[in-house]
């Protein structure tokens, strides 16, 4: 993949902010873009401390960054959205995106494990619970103090189009992968690849 040295797209062009934790996350979320595009065209305002990759997936034009190293939580989370903005001004979505653990559920028989990927929808909670404003109960369930605005309705129309196509065929996660591992061979010994369930710990 040839990147050019400064993005061919206006800084307002950008509509997709894409925040990651940790270095393996970024360099997945670069991996899957379709082009790599670049520095911006106008260079960060002085008050944005991020470092940017920039690049396309299928129409949109998406600004990926990650957390300072040493600081992750929402709070790190939430200065790296606001500083985006300051510099891609048009960024109508923001996605934090990251690994998660594998969540065994004994009663009903199915679980989430590494590499799956999830994707949460609720009408009563916005889709997300934010997990450090509840309260653990006595019988073992958490009641959440905090509830997020929901997303966008084109987000939701989109994720419901999602779920239909997934009903009719299988969905393209490991041929998307797959390609990815073959533009970036050394990709696959650092772990990306998926190692098999036998692989998965689940307590």
């Amino acid at each position: 993949m040839t990147t050019p040295a400064r993005s061919p797209f206006t800084n307002k062009e950008y509509t997709v902010g894409w925040i990651c934790a940790l270095s393996v996350e970024l360099a997945a979320a670069k991996g899957m873009m379709d082009e790599v595009h670049g520095e911006p065209q106008t260079p960060p305002a002085e008050a944005d401390n991020n470092s940017y990759i920039l690049g396309s997936m299928g129409r949109f034009k998406v600004v990926a960054a990650r957390l300072p190293i040493r600081q992750l939580g929402s709070s790190s989370a939430t200065a790296v959205a606001k500083e985006m903005l300051f510099t891609f001004p048009r960024i109508r979505v923001g996605l934090l995106v990251g690994i998660g653990a594998g969540i065994p559920d004994y009663d009903n028989d199915v679980d989430i494990r590494l590499g799956d990927v999830v994707i949460s929808s609720s009408p009563k909670t916005g889709g997300v619970v934010v997990y450090d404003f509840g309260k653990a109960l006595a019988d073992g369930s958490f009641e959440s103090l905090c509830v997020l605005n929901s997303p966008l309705r084109s987000l939701g129309s989109a994720l419901g189009k999602l779920q239909t196509d997934h009903l009719m065929q299988e969905n393209k996660i490991a041929y998307y992968i797959e390609k990815m591992l073959e533009r970036f061979p050394l990709m696959r010994s650092k772990g990306y690849s998926h190692p098999g369930h036998a692989a998965d710990r689940l307590f």
